[in-house]
């Protein structure tokens, strides 16, 4: 499951964080459980996360069966990431060089400028050495 953790695990998050025992998650207790992972998520990034795992138009409670699901569709995503960046990563050093991240970056139908390239490596290397690791490739897409 999403995290490296199983949905056992997942499902006792879940349950520690449902304060009032009512099965689903609200904005508080998802705050609660974001918190226990490390994640200091922002107030729109907290509406993006109920309208993933409840779609648009939820009523902000997060069921344990829509958690789970959410992060069966996570877990599906970060495979499909590691798939583009596993055939784009031509020399199989574990990372994408600047020619490689261009081929992904052009595979969306659209050209980008050198200074373009040098914006997104920026953005999405923090560690500042040239090349997109995986970790930090997922990042730039979650």
């Amino acid at each position: 499951m999403a995290g490296h953790k199983s949905t056992s695990e997942w499902e006792k998050d879940f349950a520690a964080c449902d304060s009032d025992n009512n099965g689903s998650l609200d904005v508080s207790e998802v705050k609660t459980l974001l918190k226990k992972g490390n994640s200091n998520l922002t107030d729109t990034q907290i509406q993006n996360f109920f309208e993933h795992f409840e779609g648009p138009g939820g009523n902000k409670k997060i069921t344990k069966e829509e958690f789970i699901a959410g992060l069966k569709k996570i877990e599906d995503f970060i495979q499909e990431l590691k798939q583009v960046f596993e055939e784009h990563d031509a020399d199989k050093s574990g990372s994408l060089d600047r020619r490689e991240l261009k081929a992904i970056l052009d595979s969306f139908g659209e050209a980008f400028t050198e200074n373009e390239i040098n914006d997104i490596i920026k953005d999405v290397d923090p560690s500042g050495d040239g090349k997109v690791s995986f970790e930090e490739f997922v990042a730039a897409f979650t």
